[in-house]
Order: structure tokens, then sequence, then C-alpha cells
């Protein structure tokens, strides 16, 4: 019975790890014109390879396993915050850059 409930907290310390990796603070200043967001910063964030956006308080999915999870998380859908591309009607700004900063928070 011990060792179960020492793996039982082995485990749930490791769920919590994995649900607080990494994050950032990001900006337009930073990335100028490659920024893909109408807001001006925010946090971006990785978890069990969710990548989120956090905004003025609001919690975006960023790329296809954190919009998987998004319902049931409470997130959002990026698109009402990701910009349109001007240079090319009906399109948006490359999102793959941040997708990428936020996978490396995962590693």
């Amino acid at each position: 019975m011990r060792r179960y409930a020492i793996f039982a907290i082995m485990s749930m310390t490791g769920i919590v790890a994995a649900a607080q990796s990494g994050k950032i603070e990001i900006s337009r200043s930073q990335m100028g014109k490659d920024w893909p967001f109408t807001v001006d910063k925010g946090t971006l964030r990785c978890a069990s390879s969710m990548v989120t956006f956090e905004a003025n308080g609001t919690i975006y999915a960023i790329n296809g396993t954190a919009s998987s999870r998004a319902a049931s998380m409470g997130w959002r859908d990026v698109s009402p915050i990701w910009k349109e591309n001007m240079e090319i009607p009906g399109t948006k700004i490359g999102i793959g850059s941040v997708t990428n900063k936020g996978l490396e928070l995962c590693k």
C-alpha cells in the first residue's frame, strides 16, 4: 500500500510539472512584421505539446493539439485575434513562428 501511495504522489507530481511547463512573454515589438496577432503582447505557454497564448485574460489555443482540448480546458479559438494578411486577402499572417517558440517551451 505504501508503494502505491508513493507512486501516486510521484505520478501526480509529474502531471503537475507537465502542466506547468515553460512560458514566456512575447510581443509585437519583439517580432515586428511577423507578429500574427491583433493584440500587442501576451504569454506563450506549452504543456504536454499544447501551445496556448494568453492575452488580456483570455487563453487561446495555438496549435492543433491545444485546439483539440480547447473546449474542455476553457480556451478559445485564436481566430478573433489572428491578424489578416493584407498582402494576400483572405489569409492570415503566418503563425508558425509562434507555434515553434511555444513547442520549444515543452522541451
